[in-house]
Parts: C-alpha cells; sequence; structure tokens
C-alpha cells in the first residue's frame, strides 16, 4: 500500500470506528428507553432496579387479606406473572403501580 492510500484506510478505519462507538451509544440509549417504558406505555422501574417477585402467601401478607382471595383475584391483576401451570408469583413493582393507581 502506498502511504497516501495507507492513511486513507487509516482514516476511513478511525471514521468507521467512531460510527460504530455512535451507533452503541444510541442502542444503548434505546435499550434503557425501552426497560423504562413498555409497549402500553406504562412505566417500568428504572434500569437497575430489581423487581423482586412475591408468593401468594407473601402478597396476602401484603394486602392484609388471606391465601384464598390472591388465588382468586390473581387473574385480573397485571402484575401476576404465572410460571407454569400451578405457580403464581407477583411483581412487586408491578403491585406498587397497581396500589398508587388505585390510590388516585
Amino acid at each position: 500500500m502506498s502511504t497516501k492510500a495507507g492513511e486513507a484506510h487509516t482514516a476511513a478505519s478511525a471514521e468507521i470506528v467512531a460510527t460504530q462507538l455512535e451507533l452503541a451509544a444510541l442502542h444503548l440509549a434505546l435499550q434503557d428507553r425501552l426497560r423504562t417504558v413498555t409497549a402500553a406505555g406504562s412505566l417500568r422501574e428504572p434500569q437497575g432496579a430489581r423487581d423482586r417477585l412475591l408468593t401468594a402467601d407473601e402478597l396476602a401478607e401484603r394486602l392484609r387479606t388471606t391465601l384464598r382471595y390472591v388465588y382468586r383475584n390473581a387473574s385480573k391483576w397485571p402484575f401476576t406473572r404465572r410460571l407454569g401451570r400451578k405457580k403464581l408469583l407477583f411483581s412487586e413493582a408491578g403491585l406498587i403501580r397497581f396500589l398508587e393507581q388505585r390510590k388516585s
């Protein structure tokens, strides 16, 4: 390669790397946005916040109700997570949002 061709190649490589870095930054920003807003437009917990899954017993205790009530109403709640035919868990962050919306 001649010197001019080598310099052009180096410049093109540097430009490609800069573009890749910009794309990576945009990709991270989009991922963060997708984590924050669901398709329905409701807010999720911010990035880095871990959502804890509650058992039916824990939810009944939190709601100060019976286990039977929890199982009867689980299908109506948006924070219910069904993990198989007989396994229900409940999103703690979803529960908090649900209760805040009901206060309003």
